[in-house]
């Protein structure tokens, strides 16, 4: 038996003295088994544990005392449930102050996605004062170490302007900070790219593309320019990581562009594939997400995981790093280290701001908890979350924008798809770094709390 990941030590602390002593015992529903050359992966996601086993081995009582068996009988979701909210309130009675800002500086945009659920919203644009009082609020807000800045709007670089000024104000202050930014690139000349590097110390872009040249010009129906975008964007993706920026592309799919995305995914492979920081992933549009035919969105979310597979197969798609923590937030909404920052200086817990649910403005901030029974009141849970892997980490916002009122067997598929892609990526790392490491002596490794 191996180790590959280390469970969450916090967690094992809580959970201590609720092991298995002895049979009746039966596998725990938060353990996925996943078959490797020689063995098979057991991945616990509620302690986040990931162990590689060889043909044959079953060391039982191993199992017993790291919850991948258990008492039979035992309500695993009201355990997951207390454990969760004892890390929450562990996690937000030890909190500094915010450690990530979302900031708007615009909610206008050059491009007329017909898909866009900010189409009508109020074009806000941040002056320089704005600008002053947000670099003044996260000084007084913030917490200890590096923060992180998210740039989204509208068109983000629509107001790189006021995200100069805002950076220049941290970095003259001397607060470390990295910004991640959402855009459709389409204004990162040369010169922007530099001063992104430079003074955002940005570390990745996500750009969306939604088809081969012509389907992506007609979808984005840009203001100024609507026959050349497609390769201007493409260039300013290479400019991107010529600078040593990451870039995710994220294809927004739906029924009708799938078969154009495919063609695309081999265009972006033969002119991006050797970049090591770049990512392709695929992303399902709200229209089909929130279908209100059962059928259609089980339909969609198939031909969702084959893309996938598909985008994987090609190098595009990178599995990601299986998760070792428990999650304890959905996003930023809940997320009590998380603040947006609109371009007016109104404050928001989401990026996707609802009327009315504002917690102050730069002038006059408030507590974010404030808005808190909002965003975290969940949808009744179902018969299938007794038995889903998924449940620990799951959070399904009754308030959130982004989400339908179903779990479906299908969505639920490809997100457990996702960690088993996961687990067997980290077996690869694991034999890559040490021969040894993915088998071999089966004897248990020392532990340190860390």
């Amino acid at each position: 038996m191996r180790v590959l990941q280390e469970a969450q030590p916090l967690v094992l602390k809580l959970l201590a003295g609720r092991e298995a002593a002895a049979e009746p015992c039966e596998p725990s529903a938060f353990c996925l088994t996943e078959p490797v050359s020689g063995g098979r992966l057991l991945y616990h996601t509620l302690t986040k544990e990931l162990i590689f086993l060889e043909d044959g081995e079953e060391p039982a009582e191993y199992l017993r005392r790291r919850f991948f068996l258990i008492k039979k009988g035992t309500d695993e979701r009201a355990l997951a449930r207390e454990l969760r909210g004892t890390l929450q309130f562990l996690s937000r009675s030890r909190l500094p102050g915010y450690t990530r800002y979302t900031i708007l500086p615009t909610t206008d945009c050059n491009a007329r996605c017909f898909y866009c659920y900010e189409a009508g919203c109020e074009k806000l644009n941040m002056d320089a004062a704005t600008a002053d009082k947000t670099v003044r609020f996260i000084l007084d807000t913030c917490g200890e170490g590096e923060l992180t800045l998210r740039f989204f709007g509208g068109e983000p670089l629509m107001g790189a302007a006021a995200l100069d000024r805002i950076c220049e104000g941290l970095a003259a202050h001397g607060k470390a900070y990295h910004s991640t930014i959402v855009s459709n690139g389409y204004l990162f000349s040369p010169e922007r790219i530099r001063t992104a590097a430079d003074l955002w110390h940005l570390r990745r872009a996500q750009i969306t593309l939604d088809g081969t040249e012509e389907v992506y010009n007609a979808r984005k129906d840009f203001v100024e320019d609507r026959d050349g975008a497609f390769r201007r964007v493409l260039d300013n993706i290479e400019g991107l990581l010529q600078a040593d920026i990451a870039v995710t592309v994220r294809l927004n799919m739906d029924e009708v562009n799938l078969p154009d995305l495919r063609i695309l995914a081999g265009q972006l492979a033969r002119r991006f594939g050797g970049y090591a920081n770049f990512t392709v992933y695929p992303f399902l549009l709200f229209q089909d997400i929130l279908s209100p035919s059962k059928d259609k969105v089980e339909r969609v979310f198939g031909l969702y995981r084959a893309f996938r597979a598909e985008l994987a197969e090609a190098g595009l798609l990178k599995p990601g790093k299986l998760p070792d923590t428990l999650r304890l937030n959905h996003c930023m909404a809940d997320d009590p280290a998380s603040a947006v920052i609109l371009p007016d200086g109104r404050l928001h817990a989401c990026e996707h701001f609802t009327e009315g649910l504002y917690f102050g403005s730069l002038d006059d901030p408030a507590p974010k908890s404030a808005t808190e029974t909002y965003w975290t009141e969940e949808f009744p849970e179902d018969e299938a979350c007794a038995s889903c892997p998924l449940y620990p980490d799951c959070f399904r916002m009754l308030h959130c924008p982004d989400r339908a009122d179903r779990c479906l067997p299908r969505q639920r598929e490809a997100e457990i798809e996702k960690l088993r892609i996961r687990m067997r990526a980290a077996y690869e790392r694991a034999a890559e770094a040490a021969p040894d490491a993915a088998g071999g002596s089966p004897a248990e490794p020392d532990r340190k709390e860390r």
